[in-house]
């Protein structure tokens, strides 16, 4: 009698699943990964069903894009969205066991986002959700810190050159007046008025340019 009792509560659970169908189960926490990794999306089956006839689909985003779809015993390829072609599989032999879990490769920034895993079965549908957040590699945010680095102490090492050599042209013409009277002195005492409006404003690299072609066009003069 206790066989049979067994196999009657059997019999009225697989009659439940029947009807209702499995249950598709995912993780609640969000899977963190960092770009070029390969991770893999959990989705399963409660009970196990086995899946290997039936309609298996992946989903990406708001507007529900095909990640993968398998029917028909097979990968359906031109359903997939392009931006994942050739970058998402499903274990084949964990299908038998009601294991729906997507592999994605080489994951990218845009990879982030909510995932649906649904099953579709006769006339029964259901599916559950997978959070993916995808972040930069430590090692690219660390190379392009120090490429920013570089670029910064370059240009405070151009200002800092301009500033010395506009106060070496400085000195020099200074001295020289010094030492001389008449026109040219004045206009010497000229050109260190204009250098030092110069070196009232921010050394930049247009004004560097404006001020070499300033002098040019006095050394010319002066000859």
């Amino acid at each position: 009698m206790k066989g049979n009792g067994a196999l009657v509560v059997y019999l009225m659970a697989q009659a439940v699943i029947a009807s209702t169908g499995p249950d598709v189960v995912c993780p609640s926490q969000p899977l963190l990964a960092s770009v070029s990794e390969n991770v893999i999306l959990q989705c399963h089956l409660v009970p196990p069903v086995d899946m290997r006839d039936m309609t298996v689909e992946w989903s990406h985003g708001h507007f529900n894009y095909t990640v993968l779809l398998y029917q028909d015993g097979k990968d359906n390829f031109k359903e997939e969205n392009k931006t994942f072609t050739n970058r998402t599989s499903v274990s084949y032999q964990g299908l038998n066991k009601g294991d729906l879990s997507l592999r994605l490769f080489s994951v990218q920034l845009s990879d982030s986002g909510t995932y649906r895993c649904s099953i579709h079965i006769e006339k029964l549908q259901s599916s559950c959700y997978v959070n993916l957040s995808v972040a930069e590699n430590k090692n690219n945010r660390s190379e392009h810190q120090q490429n920013t680095d570089w670029e910064n102490n370059r240009k405070t090492e151009i200002i800092i050159y301009c500033v010395v050599g506009i106060v070496i042209i400085l000195i020099l013409i200074a001295v020289a007046c010094r030492t001389e009277k008449g026109p040219e002195c004045e206009f010497r005492s000229f050109l260190i008025y204009k250098l030092r409006s110069y070196t009232m404003c921010k050394i930049h690299s247009h004004h560097m340019f404006s001020l070499l072609s300033y002098l040019s066009i006095c050394q010319v003069s002066t000859k």
